[in-house]
């Protein structure tokens, strides 16, 4: 690398520097040379944070204080897990308890982060929902797109299977194992 940056000097003899792609660019297909390839860099953490009440930052910030440092809770993972548990089931014995009585429950549940392992999809979400600096760059526009038309693919290959299945004919070949 050493020899590849600007204003260097030349390598000694016999030593092969490779060439390096310009820029680090790849030999990725833009969105309009294959249609059926799309290449996004994504991170769920940037593009779909949550919008959490000020109530719940509050909320969280208490179970971290009360959780403890690292080091104080060094080798205690079960004792750790059964109070979890304890603190759960105290907490719906008070919400059934609060139903039984009458009185108001509070029915905004802390939202549960998303796995990892979630596919991005807005295929189910309609245009005009899309936020706005979603819909100002026209490869996220592309990529949704792309996303609807699968969705809707899909959905009309299951209406396609329920009938054939209602039918008693066979469904299975369009669902195909083999290719993915």
């Amino acid at each position: 690398m050493v020899y590849g940056q600007a204003n260097a000097a030349s390598p000694p003899e016999g030593v092969v520097v490779p060439t390096a792609p310009i820029n680090g660019s790849t030999n990725t297909p833009s969105s309009g040379e294959n249609p059926e390839q799309l290449y996004m860099n994504f991170d769920p953490r940037i593009h779909w944070p949550h919008n959490r009440s000020n109530e719940w930052y509050k909320l969280k910030m208490e179970e971290i204080k009360a959780r403890g440092g690292r080091k104080a809770n060094f080798g205690k993972a079960a004792q750790r897990m059964r109070q979890q548990r304890l603190e759960a089931e105290r907490r719906t014995e008070k919400e059934m308890w609060a139903i039984e009585q009458g009185a108001s429950v509070s029915t905004n549940k802390q939202p549960q982060p998303w796995s990892h392992h979630r596919h991005m999809d807005f295929g189910d979400v309609p245009q005009e929902e899309l936020p706005a600096y979603v819909r100002k760059n026209p490869e996220w526009m592309h990529a949704t797109a792309w996303m609807r038309e699968n969705r809707e693919q899909n959905l009309r290959r299951n209406r396609e299977a329920a009938a054939l299945r209602a039918a008693g004919l066979p469904w299975e070949h369009l669902f195909p194992r083999s290719g993915r």
